[in-house]
Parts: structure tokens; C-alpha cells; sequence
């Protein structure tokens, strides 16, 4: 498969940030990158944040997924879809029509998220709610407008998918999404 990717003026370069909205964080010329205040008994240390690693697993996992989504956002911008959008409109047209409570619980989500998510998919026409077959609960439907953003998406999402296992390696990618969905489905003991 050609690597087209460098070729793609949308994805050929996602920028780090010049300006970062946290004032902890600011430049630091020793690094000559960007330095993280560590504040500890008072005192501010500026490390490169490759060497800071937080021991709290959330944390870890939020701040690299900000950092992926970028790449994809970025990607998926000429369409005016975000990467999470492309997501919700690529598992609708697998599923088919599907409740909000299904959906939900497919994409690890409460009813309310969903709910906030799917608004201006609805508002644009790439999704349709209709009643469900109980009168109580609501279907969740691909539209044709739907189905044509997500094709047009789907190449530009390749291409960031293909930028990603090139800077972070095939088989690592493949273990690391292996290692997401065994997060997704362990019982941590609190309710979902």
C-alpha cells in the first residue's frame, strides 16, 4: 500500500501547540521544547514533558487521548466531522437502528453523553430519532446524508490511522487497541 499520507496537505503535519492553555505549562529553553512545573513542597521543577509521567491511570490515558484525537480531528476537519462524530456514525451504520440505551452501552457511554453527542448530528440530517417500538425508547438511525459524510470521511480517517501506526508502529498500535478494549470491558467494580 502506497504511504500517501505525507503527500495529504491535511494530514501531512498535525502542529504542536505553541500555546498552552494550562499556566503550568509554558517553554522551557534548557529543553528547548515545552516544560512542565512540577509543584512540589513549594518548589517548581521544569522537566520535558517526555520525562513526566503521571502515576495516575486516568490521567495517562485522557492526556494520550487528547493527543490522538487531535491527529484525527485534524484529519477529519475538510468534512466538519470530529473524530468522535465519525465514530458514533460509523458504529450506526454497522449496527443499523439501534436505541439510545443500546448504543449507550455499546460505546461505553451514559444516555445523557449520548444524547449530547448525537444533537447536532441530528441537526445537521446525518441522523434520524424516531420512536422505538415500546413508545418509551428512542431508535437511532443513519441517514443518506449520514451515510455520504461518513464516506467521504472514511478516507481522510485512513490516512490519520495510517500517520498514527507509522509514528507509533503496526503491531504496537494493534497491541495498544487490543489493551483499550480489555479496559473497556473489565469489571472495575462500580457501575457503568
Amino acid at each position: 500500500m502506497p504511504n500517501d499520507v505525507a503527500e495529504d496537505p491535511v494530514v501531512a503535519a498535525v502542529p504542536l501547540p505553541t500555546r498552552h492553555l494550562n499556566p503550568r505549562v509554558r517553554s522551557n529553553p534548557v529543553s528547548q521544547g515545552v516544560g512542565v512545573d512540577l509543584f512540589q513542597q513549594g518548589r517548581t521543577a521544569s522537566l520535558p514533558p517526555a520525562t513526566v509521567a503521571s502515576p495516575c491511570n486516568c490521567h495517562a490515558l485522557r492526556q494520550a487521548v487528547r493527543r490522538v484525537t487531535q491527529l484525527y480531528d485534524h484529519a477529519l476537519a475538510p468534512t466538519g466531522l470530529r473524530v468522535t462524530q465519525f465514530s458514533l456514525l460509523a458504529h450506526l451504520r454497522d449496527s443499523g437502528p439501534i436505541t439510545l440505551k443500546a448504543l449507550a452501552g455499546l460505546l461505553v457511554m451514559d444516555r445523557a453523553t449520548i444524547g449530547h453527542n448525537l444533537r447536532p448530528l441530528e441537526a445537521q440530517g446525518l441522523i434520524a430519532l424516531t420512536v422505538g417500538p415500546d413508545r418509551r425508547s428512542r431508535l437511532v438511525q443513519l441517514t443518506e446524508d449520514g451515510m455520504a459524510r461518513l464516506r467521504a470521511a472514511r478516507p481522510l480517517w485512513k490516512q490519520a490511522q495510517t500517520r498514527f501506526e507509522t509514528a507509533y508502529g503496526t503491531e504496537a498500535s494493534s497491541a495498544l487497541r487490543e489493551t483499550m478494549v480489555n479496559i473497556a470491558h473489565t469489571d472495575f467494580g462500580v457501575p457503568a
